[in-house]
This record gives C-alpha cells, sequence and structure tokens, in this order.
C-alpha cells in the first residue's frame, strides 16, 4: 500500500483510472490521496466485486471522487472519452487480470 500511495502522491494526478477494483481497497487509498475536483476511474469486471467495492467506497466516504465502473475492462475504456468525459488519464494502476495487461494498455493509447 505504501508503494501505491507515494506513486499516487508523485503523479497528483487529476484523472486516475483502475484497471480491477475487486473489493476496493486500491480505490479508497487513491481517492483519499486526490486533490480537489480530482477523480478515479475504477473498473470491475465481477459484478459481485463491484457491489462489495461499492460498499467499501460508500463507507470511506470517498463516493464523490471514484466512478465505479462495471463490466469487461476492453470495452470500458473505448468509451473512456465520450461516455465518461476523460481527455488525459494522468494515473493508470493494472491491478486486474494479467493476461489484460498488454491488450488494456494497447486500448489506452
Amino acid at each position: 500500500g505504501l508503494i501505491l500511495d507515494k506513486t499516487v502522491e508523485e503523479a497528483n494526478p487529476s484523472v486516475a483510472l483502475e484497471l480491477g477494483t475487486y473489493c476496493g481497497y486500491s480505490a479508497v487509498r487513491i481517492s483519499r490521496l486526490l486533490k480537489a475536483g480530482a477523480r478515479l476511474l475504477t473498473v470491475e469486471f465481477n459484478p459481485e466485486f463491484a457491489a462489495i467495492a461499492k460498499q467499501m467506497i460508500e463507507f470511506a466516504g470517498v463516493q464523490d471522487k471514484v466512478k465505479l465502473l462495471e463490466g469487461p475492462s476492453q470495452e470500458i475504456i473505448p468509451q473512456l472519452k465520450k461516455k465518461y468525459e476523460v481527455d488525459t488519464l494522468d494515473f493508470v494502476f493494472l491491478d486486474h487480470w494479467k493476461d489484460r495487461y498488454t491488450p488494456d494498455t494497447i486500448l489506452l493509447q
């Protein structure tokens, strides 16, 4: 967790993306370090994990900074610009299926 914290603090992102929310632990850590007005989009494929993460994000009180997107990353990434008004990503945390790292990185270009 401390390595992630340090990296987020150094990047000081306005818009961050996390691929692989799981139960929301990293989303909470990242969002607590975001400056005012910054936001985190976090993507989770599994609806059960997404439901747990949503509760954790609300429990931590960071729901105003976090947008939980449920579905496959390969479908959500192409929608980031139009549907979620993302011009630039300042920080991307890949924490999902390892076999998706390369294809999703290519989609993010």
